[in-house]
């Protein structure tokens, strides 16, 4: 049977009023932009005179990280506008008017394939062993000059927009929450980072590439292992010795990810659903928190959204099925898994879809399985450089998962185990009852830095947009393949780790089926009355942002009125800052520093270190245990060349011995190693370094 083309309903349409042009633009109301120049104008100029700061200093200070991020945005679309010209021809429109409005999302398509395209470089250069800050500029420069001249590309991407209709009070509302989120988030990604894994991995393995000049094997930093695909930008960033480029990375990840998700939303609704959908995932206090950190998850959110909106396009009502759509689908599903193994559930959701649309069409069995294959094939291909990158390292291309399977070097079975264990006890109660409940939990129990609370905080809207989801599965063929793919990242989440952050790619599609389902409602009242409740749940996030910007208070250090060291000493956990500075001043270059449990921030130590990931005692354990005096502790320190121990006290010398791993025995004599063969240099705030006695 012939598929018809998905038109708003005609009801709908009359229950507005006077018939609305659909939005042509994602882009915020006009008003916003100069606006928003003269706020950054005036904030400038009062932070001069207020702290008497150079006003010169302070421009090249606020300007650096941001103008970088504008050259490295403008390389990758230059990039990806060439390379999209070849899927061109895949679009067909109903009407002129659906042409007219491809703009924007044509932008997205090309700002995904040109991030994908400038990640897997910066991986060749790192194969290669070409990492430099030459390479670097060569790398951005050249890619800014793939569309010819940038005057005339600037004139072509001017010339794709059109005129946006007038937006409606509550459009104004969201595109004005959006503006904020994006300005608090903006500002706090100028600051140094202190993020938890930022610290641990996913800064420091950048800073070992560098160091090293490549990719290497990292020892005991099992997560180096893992896709990196946005930890090349971030090691970009470090080749041009702008850290908080790293945090801005992420950044534009997150508005690339939150203008997909509206586009997405604006395709399911006939352009009206865009920016309330936009509006609740851009407020999830977990996303907001970590779109101004060095982190993955939202790289992977924008890839996967874009592949979603790339194949609702494969599958609209067509002639023929359009391989090369297929194609560019495949690509960005790649590029997903190639920032976090979990983003392979991407391609695993959207090739279910694939075949249920496939059987719904009655399309003939070999086709769809061609189509099945195609999918997976340029998926694969695309992410195969980080496992074949790990077959080389490690001889496991999933390290350090499977490991009964494929083995791995520096690994072993009980810390595979282990490992299993650690990431199901996210969430808690995992009993049926438990799962029953996990809408209210997540609402109203979700906390930061609480395993058994998820790790994070959702917020109320998604509890409150719940009856919606019904709507969704009423309404069109759109509305419940996009239910459908919630209900598979939801599944995927509750089988695997429920940590909030590995929830937010779920929270990005359920965002559009909300949005969705308010605007399926019939009746104009309802549907405000819902979008209304919807933006008083947004006003309660963001009310928590700000009180967050706040305690934080990221702008001294952001304008460079304040020392990085000072705002790292009050900002990163346990306080104990002052260890690291000493460690990065006083101790000589050739020294090599072993961590012991102390949280693992490799990033704070500016000399060679050892440490193990997670299971911070491991290496600690296994000297201790294979030793029976002093004097053989001693020499296992000296034959690994380590000079310095770093550990926080309460994690090695407990008494239960349930922090530290370590049993009484094993205790006495790491101390009576330390009290007879080093010397205790500083400490701070629970956080000890000794220094070994040099070989006689």
């Amino acid at each position: 049977m012939k598929d018809t083309v998905v038109q708003v309903p005609q009801s709908q349409l009359e229950d507005e009023g006077p018939e609305r042009e659909v939005p042509s633009q994602l882009s915020p109301p006009k008003f916003l932009s100069p606006s928003l120049t003269a706020f950054w104008t005036l904030s400038f100029l009062g932070l001069a005179v207020w702290w008497g700061g150079d006003p010169t200093q302070l421009l090249t200070k606020v300007i650096q990280a941001p103008l970088l991020l504008v050259l490295s945005a403008w390389a990758s679309w230059a990039t990806g506008a060439r390379l999209f010209r070849y899927w061109t021809d895949e679009f067909t429109f109903d009407k002129k008017s659906d042409e007219d409005h491809f703009g924007s999302e044509r932008l997205l398509y090309e700002f995904a394939l040109g991030l994908g395209v400038l990640c897997l470089s910066v991986f060749l250069l790192g194969a290669l062993r070409l990492y430099s800050t030459p390479s670097a500029w060569c790398l951005l420069v050249g890619m800014s000059f793939v569309s010819g001249s940038p005057w005339n590309a600037w004139k072509e991407l001017k010339s794709r927009f059109s005129r946006s209709s007038p937006l409606d009070l509550s459009e104004k509302i969201c595109w004005g929450i959006l503006a904020l989120v994006a300005g608090i988030t903006f500002l706090s990604s100028l600051t140094p980072s202190i993020s938890q894994d930022a610290l641990v991995y996913h800064l420091a393995a950048a800073e070992t590439y560098v160091n090293e000049g490549g990719l290497v094997f990292i020892p005991g930093n099992f997560y180096a292992n893992f896709p990196e695909n946005a930890e090349m930008l971030f090691t970009l960033a470090l080749l041009l010795e702008v850290e908080p480029l790293a945090n801005l990375f992420h950044w534009l990840f997150g508005v690339l990810a939150v203008a997909t998700i509206a586009k997405v939303a604006s395709r399911a609704t006939g352009g009206r659903g865009g920016s309330l959908a936009a509006c609740i995932f851009a407020t999830v206090p977990s996303v907001a928190l970590i779109s101004s950190w060095a982190y993955v998850d939202l790289a992977l959110v924008f890839f996967q959204m874009i592949a979603i909106l790339a194949f609702l396009r494969w599958v609209e009502p067509m002639g023929d099925r359009r391989t090369g759509l297929l194609v560019l689908t495949g690509i960005f599903i790649g590029f997903g898994a190639g920032c976090k193994y979990t983003g392979g559930a991407v391609g695993v959701v959207l090739g279910l879809g694939l075949i249920i649309s496939g059987l719904a069409r009655s399309r003939k069995k070999s086709e769809i399985f061609k189509d099945l294959f195609i999918l997976g094939t340029v998926s694969i291909v695309v992410v195969s450089p980080w496992y074949l990158k790990n077959i080389i390292l490690t001889g496991n291309p999933l390290y350090p998962f499977l490991y009964s399977v494929f083995g791995g070097e520096g690994w072993d079975a009980q810390r595979a185990q282990t490992l299993s264990i650690y990431f199901k006890n996210f969430g808690g109660d995992s009993s049926l009852w438990g799962l029953m409940k996990l809408p209210w939990r997540l609402t109203f129990e979700a906390q930061f830095s609480s395993i058994e609370n998820f790790d994070g905080v959702m917020g109320p809207a998604f509890l409150i947009g719940t009856p919606f989801l019904f709507l969704a599965l009423k309404g069109k063929r759109l509305g419940q393949i996009l239910l459908f793919f919630t209900v598979c990242f939801v599944a995927i989440w509750v089988l695997t780790t429920r940590q909030m952050r590995f929830l937010i790619p779920s929270l990005a599609v359920l965002s559009v089926v909300i949005a969705y389902g308010v605007v399926e409602l019939r009746s104009l009242g309802a549907r405000r009355i819902a979008t209304f409740a919807l933006i008083g749940a947004f006003t309660l996030n963001l009310g928590s942002m700000l009180m967050r910007f706040a305690s934080h208070n990221p702008l001294p250090v952001a304008f460079g009125l304040e020392s990085e060291d000072r705002f790292k000493e009050r900002e990163i956990a346990c306080g104990d800052y002052p260890v690291f500075a000493f460690l990065n001043e006083k101790l000589p270059q050739d020294a090599r520093v072993f961590l012991a449990a102390s949280g693992n921030p490799g990033y704070l130590v500016k000399r060679s270190y050892y440490m193990d990931a997670l299971f911070e005692n491991h290496t600690l354990i296994t000297i201790l245990k294979s030793c029976k005096t002093e004097e053989q502790v001693f020499k296992m320190f000296q034959e690994g060349q380590f000079s310095h121990l770093l550990f926080r006290w309460e994690l090695v010398f407990d008494d239960s011995g349930l922090k530290s791993g370590l049993d009484r025995k094993e205790q006495v004599l790491l101390m009576a190693t330390l009290n007879k063969y080093a010397k205790l240099l500083i400490h701070h705030k629970g956080t000890f370094l000794y220094e070994f006695a040099h070989k006689d």
